[in-house]
């Protein structure tokens, strides 16, 4: 009966420290930050007169089978390579 007692209260201890780390005051703050920041400029109005910097266009995806299925790192001179594993 002793024994179910400290486990009941151990259990309870690790609930409470675990709801008491969920919710903090640092959550408060970050929520109460974001609510008192002024929104940005929107793109189209230029800031202190200053143009936006055009964003660049993303670089073309690489052929990935064709780096698969070249014979790029299929051969070496090190002694691991050469090795017998079975």
């Amino acid at each position: 009966m002793r024994r179910s007692r400290e486990i009941a209260l151990f259990l309870a201890i690790a609930v409470l420290l675990f709801a008491m780390s969920c919710g903090g005051r640092s959550d408060a703050a970050n929520s109460n930050d974001e609510i008192s920041r002024p929104a940005p400029p929107s793109p189209a109005e230029p800031a202190h007169g200053f143009q936006m910097p055009q964003e660049k266009p993303s670089p073309a995806l690489p052929n990935l089978q064709a780096e698969i299925l070249d014979e790029r790192g299929k051969t070496t001179t090190s002694p691991l390579g050469t090795f017998d594993f079975k």
